[in-house]
């Protein structure tokens, strides 16, 4: 930022109303020449992750329309790639749907500011989270309000088909793979990259209520897995 030049401003012509920001980094500063290929990807993914997130916004990536509409295609999109990177080199599609058949979504709009999903996992707790379009990769309060409330709501299931079934919470958990974005009022974070949200589920500012509906098909993948 050592030079600053004036804004341009020029005429919408076009009629259009958006928003484009134009930026060059100064790569010396960060000691590089060029973009290399793991800041690419960062970026990439942050541009998906919006088109996923924020809704009635349409996203461009290199002058390409991204064909995600929804935070629900957006999940199916984050399973599919994940198969993806699963598949034994030289196998094709055909081989690969009859191999591993697609997961069942299990999705609710709960309101205006709460979007859950999940998916059964491969036996260990994963979550891919968003609070105010802000990835939190490892997580935090958000994402174990939403969890405690699967498990303890699906232990409660096992436990009216069989009184005897020793189903222990972490049990549950460890075959979710849990998928939120979320609206938080002020949420806090423990360090400033914001991977981790702290802030008490009370201060939320809205409540997520899983429906009956919602439990009932979670409950269903669990028992066919």
């Amino acid at each position: 930022m050592s030079k600053v030049s004036k804004a341009k401003i020029t005429s919408n012509k076009g009629g259009k109303e958006y928003t484009q920001i134009t930026f060059k980094p100064d790569l010396r500063r960060f000691g590089m020449e060029t973009l290399d290929a793991d800041f690419e990807s960062v970026v990439k993914r942050r541009v998906y992750d919006l088109a996923g997130c924020v809704k009635g916004v349409k996203v461009d990536l290199n002058g390409e329309r991204i064909k995600i509409k929804s935070f629900k295609q957006y999940v199916e999109m984050y399973i599919s790639s994940n198969a993806q990177k699963e598949v034994p080199e030289g196998m094709d599609s055909e081989a690969l749907d009859l191999l591993a058949p697609k997961q069942t979504i299990v999705h609710q709009v709960v309101n205006a500011r709460w979007e859950v999903a999940f998916v059964v996992s491969d036996g260990q707790f994963n979550q891919v989270s968003f609070v105010n379009s802000i990835a939190t990769t490892k997580g935090g309060t958000h994402v174990e309000h939403v969890a405690q409330q699967i498990v303890t709501k699906l232990v409660d299931e096992v436990k009216k088909k069989n009184k005897a079934a020793a189903v222990k919470p972490y049990q549950i958990k460890q075959h979710l793979w849990l998928f939120i974005n979320c609206l938080i009022e002020n949420p806090a974070f423990d360090s400033q990259t914001k991977e981790n949200m702290t802030l008490r589920p009370s201060a939320f500012g809205s409540k997520c209520n899983l429906s009956d509906d919602f439990i009932k098909k979670g409950m269903r993948c669990l028992w066919a897995d």
